[in-house]
């Protein structure tokens, strides 16, 4: 039985190939995430020690607003986490939330 050697070197390198470029993926997803969720964290976290403040419990309307910041920051993270396990594992979420349009928003944002 012969063997082609010039055939499982190229299998072999294609295999390497295949694997360098799981590893880039895996960086970019990685840092993909970071970039986008640490300043979204901020955004959520600002919102709810303001909103917890003496100036938002006298202030009604900026409550609400704070809130409304809160959770879209809510479902823009979900939807991250989602893209992101989706390029990760490249299949497509078996649950997603329905889309959330403005007409959600309060009316005095609809504007």
């Amino acid at each position: 039985m012969e063997v082609d050697v010039s055939e499982l070197k190229r299998m072999e390198t294609e295999v390497d190939l295949a694997k360098m470029a799981a590893d880039k993926l895996q960086n970019f997803v990685s840092a993909l995430s970071h970039e986008l969720r640490t300043p979204l964290n901020a955004i959520i976290g600002v919102a709810d020690a303001v909103q917890h403040s003496p100036l938002a419990a006298s202030n009604p309307h900026l409550r609400t607003n704070l809130g409304v910041i809160k959770d879209s920051g809510y479902r823009l993270s979900s939807l991250i986490k989602d893209i992101i396990a989706t390029v990760s594992t490249d299949q497509i979420p078996t649950s997603p939330d329905p889309p959330t349009t403005l007409s959600s928003a309060p009316p005095s944002l609809q504007s």
